[in-house]
């Protein structure tokens, strides 16, 4: 896996708080990608408790080892609107000085990199099972997100 790249794919992809724009587009790449790597993955939407009749898809997977506890490993993929001031496409990061520049680079897209880096250096015979829970809608309280997967 080359963390880089897929840290720069996540942000290349515009999964707006605000409009929901790219919620789907994220949940997907995710969920490819993970089932790549051969995890078990499902998608839970949360779209009935926003009752705005938007998807809310939520990426959960897991890595089952057998152990008797399971550990969570959480990020979310959406951002808030890039705003003003922006030099360049806040939607083309741009690698400078060894980091990422882009909406979400560092909150929370690399969050998800992180995990999914974490995770793929498990192996057979781990002392806990992972469960990797990407979620949408952080920026905005959460509750059509990990709310949603908790609560519901």
């Amino acid at each position: 896996m080359e963390p880089l790249k897929l840290l720069t794919d996540l942000v290349s992809i515009k999964s707006l708080s605000t409009t929901k724009e790219g919620y789907e587009e994220a949940a997907s790449f995710l969920k490819e990608f993970l089932e790549g790597l051969g995890l078990e993955v499902k998608i839970y939407d949360g779209r009935e408790v926003a009752k705005d009749g938007l998807p809310r898809p939520n990426v959960v997977a897991t890595m089952d080892f057998g152990a008797e506890k399971t550990i969570m490993l959480n990020a979310h993929y959406d951002v808030v609107p890039p705003g003003e001031g922006w030099s360049y496409d806040p939607f083309r990061p741009v690698v400078m000085g060894g980091e990422v520049h882009g909406r979400g680079s560092s909150d929370d897209k690399s969050g998800i990199v992180a995990a999914i880096w974490a995770a793929s250096e498990l192996r057979e015979g781990a002392k806990r099972n992972v469960m990797l829970a990407f979620t949408c809608d952080e920026e905005i309280g959460g509750r059509a997100g990990m709310g949603y997967l908790i609560n519901e």
